[in-house]
């Protein structure tokens, strides 16, 4: 039997998730029988999902949507057997923003695979068994002047993650922790609290993203419990007032190089910042570019031909 009050305990759901092709497809009848059931009154919300998010397309290298028709489909399955699931996942959520279509190709795999098995799982080697309280804020005195640096790094990616989990933007969750692991170094840290405390709560940034990867870490490091049941991080706000931020600048969806830019810089001005580095110019210098994708204080993203 129809039960209302189950229903009003679920419905409406937080999120809907689908292809844009859904909007003339399951979306239409979702809604359709939500409205429905509302004029019999059955169900109280007028709209099944509070929230509605279209994920772009998968093409092929050249931008064609990938179809069985077309001969041109990546097997998700063979990926994840050669390459394993979570670097599989990492390459799909880093190679574009979630609601771009992602150009696919196996150059897409290859830098996340060395950032989680290179960069990534090494660290908990270098934890030094302090067992930090992860719910502490450190002052400014307990460190030294590099370590605290990283302190404040630690807690721009923490707010910065959390914002790009929140809208659905892993590519950006992703540079962001490539940047904090790139800036850690064990050796100009000597603090040990600190230097674990980083270590974990970097753990439990990469989580949603590497979620195997990190459970296998968080086991090593001595935790018995899952990590997803450890508290999530919360930023040090008192840490992370700057007026001007770091962001990556990719190209065709790898990094390449940062650049440090005003935190209200516009487009205009981050890419005269951009394509003064040298790093940039080895990669666009005589090449077309396609568009460029900015995210105010978050990414800077070259599409080049070629």
């Amino acid at each position: 039997p129809f039960d209302k009050e189950k229903v009003a305990q679920y419905m409406p759901i937080d999120l809907y998730v689908g292809g844009i092709t859904h909007a003339t497809g399951h979306l239409i009848y979702f809604r359709f029988f939500q409205k429905f059931l509302k004029d019999l009154g059955w169900v109280k919300d007028d709209e099944p999902a509070k929230r509605l998010f279209n994920h772009g397309m998968v093409c092929d290298s050249n931008g064609e949507v990938m179809s069985k028709s077309k001969g041109n489909v990546v097997s998700p399955i063979g990926l994840m057997e050669e390459r394993g699931v979570d670097v599989s996942r990492l390459a799909m959520f880093f190679t574009a923003p979630s609601d771009k279509e992602v150009l696919w190709s196996s150059d897409s795999v290859t830098g996340v695979e060395k950032f989680a098995i290179n960069k990534l799982f090494p660290l908990n080697e270098k934890l030094r068994n302090s067992n930090p309280d992860l719910k502490y804020y450190f002052k400014r005195e307990e460190l030294s002047e590099f370590e605290y640096s990283l302190y404040i790094k630690l807690n721009q990616v923490i707010k910065q993650v959390s914002d790009s989990f929140d809208k659905l933007q892993f590519n950006t969750a992703i540079s962001a922790l490539m940047e904090l692991v790139r800036d850690y170094d064990s050796d100009k840290i000597k603090n040990d609290s600190f230097n674990d405390y980083l270590i974990l709560k970097t753990f439990q940034l990469s989580a949603p993203l590497v979620p195997h990867l990190a459970e296998e870490i968080w086991a090593f490091a001595g935790f018995e419990g899952s990590i997803f049941k450890s508290n999530w991080p919360i930023c040090d706000e008192s840490a992370i007032i700057k007026d001007s931020i770091v962001i990556g600048v990719q190209i065709n969806g790898k990094l390449r190089d940062e650049i440090e830019i005003p935190i209200d810089c516009d487009q205009k001005r981050a890419e005269e910042v951009a394509f003064m580095s040298d790093k940039v110019k080895k990669y666009t210098d005589g090449k077309e570019i396609l568009k460029i994708i900015f995210v105010k204080g978050r990414i800077f993203n070259i599409v080049v031909k070629g």
